[in-house]
C-alpha cells in the first residue's frame, strides 16, 4: 500500500529537521557528517519525487515512439545518451538492439516515427551511476509492471 501525500510530506519535514539538528550539533571534526548529509539529500530527493508522483495519482508521463502511419507503438526506450536525447530500439523480447534514433524531429520523420506521450502507473527508483557522491545515486521514474 502506498503512503498518502500528507504522510510523505510529514516524513520529508521530519527528515530535514533531523538533518538540520544533526548538522548544528555535530562536532567540527566529524568526518562522517558529509556522508550523513549526502544520505539525507538522497532520501529527501526520493521523498520529493514520491510526493510529486502521488500528486499525479501514481502515474507519470513517459515518451514513447509510434509509427507515423497507423500510430502503432514501436518497442524502444528513451534516454539521454552521449550525443543527446535518443531512442534505442528493443527486440521482441525487450532486449536493446544496436539501433538508435535521435530524439530530433527530423531524424524521427526520416525513420517514419513520431513521439507520443503516455501516462502509466509508475514508481520512483534509486539507481547507482558511479563517479562520486553526486552521481552515486540517481533517481528515475519507471513503469510499474502490471500483473494479471
Amino acid at each position: 500500500m502506498s503512503k498518502s501525500i500528507s504522510d510523505l510530506k510529514l516524513a520529508l519535514a521530519s527528515l530535514l529537521s533531523a538533518a538540520q539538528q544533526d548538522a548544528a550539533t555535530a562536532p567540527k571534526d566529524d568526518a562522517m557528517l558529509p556522508l550523513r548529509q549526502w544520505e539525507v539529500n538522497v532520501k529527501a530527493s526520493v521523498l520529493k519525487a514520491e510526493i510529486q508522483l502521488a500528486e499525479q495519482g501514481g502515474t507519470h508521463e513517459f515518451r514513447t515512439l509510434v509509427a507515423k502511419r497507423g500510430g502503432a507503438p514501436v518497442a524502444s526506450r528513451w534516454f539521454v545518451g552521449r550525443f543527446g536525447p535518443c531512442f534505442q530500439m528493443l527486440d521482441e523480447n525487450g532486449k536493446p538492439e544496436k539501433e538508435y534514433v535521435s530524439d530530433k524531429e527530423a531524424a524521427l520523420t526520416k525513420a517514419g516515427l513520431k513521439v507520443a506521450l503516455v501516462r502509466k502507473p509508475a514508481k520512483v527508483v534509486v539507481d547507482a551511476a558511479g563517479d562520486g557522491f553526486e552521481r552515486a545515486a540517481v533517481l528515475r521514474v519507471e513503469i510499474v509492471e502490471q500483473t494479471a
